[in-house]
């Protein structure tokens, strides 16, 4: 496939280093992607309540798409980047993510929708209010005891709906609540989501999996 892989430019900045992706991949490489995800085999788990998720995809356009970004990402957040997880989401019937932060272990998440019927009121809602952002932070505890509640309704903004590539990319300082809304019956809520690290001494992350593949190629030819 040749460029451009995604139009970096279909972002809205929703809050503090949070971005709405609308139509963000191109459109063969959206459909490779799906594709792949769906004919490769992998193995999954449901440690998750109606969630199903298969960890550590290292396909090739996974990669491929994960490799590019980081540049855009270098350059947006000014810091240098590698992939460190890599999973597929899906969502069945009922499931819902509970209010939470990223991990500190992630420095940014990006999130593709992969919808084959677009439900635009499951997107991802996220809270933009610091100051409720910032007493969660300092006391985690207080959603498991508010039952998730802390934080009201009306604070939470869904940022992108839930339609066929579209997505987000959170850049997780000032870390921000987000949640999920639960799955209708008989419907199910797929995605890619990719987090990454700030790389230290050099290391590279899953992306190196892509760039061993080039080589490779290179030597062959």
């Amino acid at each position: 496939m040749s460029e451009p892989w995604f139009n970096w430019q279909n972002q809205t900045q929703a809050g503090p280093g949070v971005f709405a992706l609308h139509d963000f991949l191109t459109p063969n490489v959206y459909q490779a992607l799906k594709h792949e995800l769906r004919a490769t085999p992998t193995t999954w788990h449901n440690n998750y309540q109606n969630r199903i998720v298969a960890e550590h995809i290292t396909s090739p356009v996974v990669m491929e798409l994960a490799a590019r970004m980081l540049p855009y990402l270098a350059k947006e957040f000014g810091g240098d980047y590698c992939v460190s997880t890599a999973r597929i989401y899906l969502d069945l019937s009922s499931s819902y993510m509970f209010p939470h932060f990223d991990s500190n272990e992630f420095a940014i998440s990006f999130q593709l929708y992969l919808a084959d019927v677009d439900l635009p009121e499951l997107g991802t809602q996220f809270c933009l209010n610091d100051n409720l952002n910032q007493q969660v932070e300092q006391d985690p505890d207080i959603m498991m005891r508010t039952k998730g509640k802390f934080i009201p309704e009306s604070e939470y903004v869904t940022i992108v709906p839930f339609c066929k590539n579209h997505g987000y990319i959170n850049f997780n300082q000032p870390r921000k609540i987000h949640k999920t809304l639960p799955v209708p019956p008989g419907q199910t809520r797929e995605s890619l989501h990719l987090n990454f690290r700030v790389k230290k001494n050099n290391q590279m992350g899953l992306e190196n999996f892509h760039y061993g593949r080039l080589n490779n190629e290179q030597h062959q030819d």
